[in-house]
């Protein structure tokens, strides 16, 4: 068990894990299912003083990826997209995600882009609905990089106790997120 400890220590500090959480970023925002944060956060476990590099290759990586899902849902919706959409049992919420997009689409990537929600839904869903670029890409960046570094540095910062502390509040987090997303959205829907 050591041995094997030792190699995926070893290779979490490699050029190829790098190059993996580059990829893993980048397609988690358009049609991957596994999160880059289970990829960032063990590295930044294993080379803390990389923390502002894993995230800044994380979030850089995750924006590009985020275009590659607007491409999806603007040209290939009919197909691939709608089936990803259908995946995630979201279609009967279609018309809730246009209404926030029209009303505000730099806040709802920001949320999607900060929160548990999967990002690449929303990229895929701003492609089809084509939104405009600009703020679908501000409200990706600043949630994306503040998602990622936030991570990285409390890794960084607290150590072995941030994995104490991740585990036992992630729940409370979760549920504190889906409260605020809640809201958010009803606001939304009420003001409309």
């Amino acid at each position: 068990m050591n041995r094997w400890l030792h190699i995926v220590q070893n290779w979490l500090v490699s050029r190829t894990s790098v190059w993996v959480l580059a990829i893993v970023s980048f397609i988690e925002s358009s049609f991957f299912p596994i999160p880059a944060d289970i990829l960032l956060i063990p590295m930044v476990f294993a080379n803390k003083h990389a923390w502002w590099r894993y995230a800044g290759i994380t979030t850089v990586a995750s924006i590009l990826g985020g275009l590659a899902g607007y491409a999806l849902g603007f040209f290939l919706f009919e197909g691939f997209a709608e089936s990803l959409v259908q995946f995630y049992d979201t279609k009967n919420y279609i018309t809730t995600i246009a209404h926030l997009f029209a009303s505000a689409t730099f806040v709802t990537m920001f949320i999607t882009a900060f929160t548990p929600i999967p990002f690449k839904l929303f990229t895929i869903l701003g492609g089809f609905f084509q939104v405009p670029l600009i703020p679908f890409i501000l409200g990706s960046v600043l949630g994306r990089g503040l998602r990622f570094y936030i991570e990285a540095y409390i890794v960084f910062l607290f150590g072995d106790r941030a994995r104490i502390v991740l585990s036992h509040y992630v729940k409370h987090l979760r549920m504190i997120t889906i409260l605020f997303v809640c809201m958010v959205i009803l606001y939304f829907v009420l003001k409309n």
